[in-house]
């Protein structure tokens, strides 16, 4: 695969991701997580894929905007990473909040379909 279509398939799935996690489309969402997935909340909190999908099924976790900026892709053949920016209002349990991280992304090509394998944001200051 190309670096500009591997880059066009992350940015790609990547959206599929957060319009999943907004419309609650879990099927969508369960076929971008890999059965490895880390992945570490804001809060600085551990989930894998399991944790993470019950957690944002059951409302748990409610995505209510995702914005990106900055998005780069360095393509490393059968894994990619994702650098962005990314600005996100949600509900955790009873408290709202607005994040602004940078965040790093590993996705995974397992079988010919990528998949994210990790995620770490990093809180920036206001």
């Amino acid at each position: 695969m190309s670096a500009q279509s591997t880059e066009t398939a992350i940015l790609n799935r990547e959206k599929d991701r957060c319009r999943a996690m907004l419309e609650g489309d879990w099927e969508l969402l369960a076929d971008c997580l890999s059965e490895r997935l880390v992945f570490y909340h804001a809060s600085g909190t551990l989930d894998g894929r399991a944790a993470l999908l019950d957690k944002l099924t059951s409302g748990a976790i409610r995505y209510r905007r995702i914005t990106h900026q900055d998005e780069t892709v360095q393509d490393l053949g059968d894994v990619a990473l994702l650098h962005s920016r990314l600005t996100a209002d949600i509900t955790a349990g009873p408290r709202e909040a607005t994040v602004d991280n940078q965040t790093l992304s590993v996705w995974v090509n397992e079988g010919g379909t990528w998949r994210l394998a990790a995620y770490q944001p990093t809180a920036l200051k206001s």
